[in-house]
C-alpha cells in the first residue's frame, strides 16, 4: 500500500491501520460482550468512510477495509481472558498510534484524532437497546474519548 500520510513511512501507515479494529474491540468488548453487531456495524462504517470521506482519509478507510477483518481477529486471538485485562491490552495497543499521530502534520492529526472518536461512538451504538441506539454502557461510556490516545491539543503545533 502507498503511503497514506506522506510523513509516515509505509510500515507506520500499515501500523496506523490497526487503530480502527483496536478501537472497535476497545470499545466492543467494554461491556463484557463482543458480538456481531458491534463488528458488522463497524464494517459499515469503514465502508462508508472509504466512499464519504476527503481523500487521504478515504484511501486510509480504504487501508482499513483491506485489513479490517483479518487484523480484528488477530487482535482477538492476542487479547488476554478477563475484561479489565482486554481493555489494558486494547489501550496499550492504541496508545501505540500516538507516535505515530504526532508525525502528522497538524490538519490530518486533528482530523484523524476526531476521526477515531467518531469512530468509538458508531460502535459503541452497535448493539442493544431500542433499534440499537441510545444504549451505551458506563463502561463504553468511560472509553469513547479514548483516553489512551493523546488528546489533539497536546500536540505542539497543532
Amino acid at each position: 500500500m502507498d503511503a497514506i500520510f506522506s510523513e509516515l513511512t509505509a510500515e507506520e501507515n500499515e501500523q496506523l491501520l490497526d487503530a480502527i479494529p483496536l478501537i472497535t474491540l476497545l470499545i466492543g468488548t467494554a461491556d463484557g460482550n463482543f458480538d456481531i453487531h458491534e463488528s458488522s456495524w463497524a464494517q459499515r462504517v469503514v465502508k462508508f468512510r472509504s466512499f464519504t470521506n476527503d481523500q487521504d482519509l478515504k484511501e486510509y478507510y480504504i487501508g482499513v477495509g483491506q485489513t479490517f477483518e483479518p487484523q480484528l481477529n488477530h487482535f482477538i486471538r492476542e487479547m488476554p481472558d478477563g475484561l479489565e485485562e482486554k481493555t489494558a491490552y486494547l489501550s496499550a495497543e492504541l496508545e501505540k498510534m500516538n507516535p505515530l499521530i504526532a508525525k502528522l502534520n497538524g490538519h490530518d492529526a486533528y482530523r484523524l484524532y476526531n476521526d477515531f472518536l467518531s469512530f468509538a461512538k458508531h460502535v459503541a451504538k452497535a448493539s442493544g437497546g431500542f433499534l440499537y441506539m441510545a444504549n451505551v454502557s458506563p463502561r463504553e461510556k468511560a472509553l469513547l474519548d479514548l483516553p489512551m490516545v493523546k488528546s489533539i491539543d497536546t500536540y505542539p503545533g497543532i
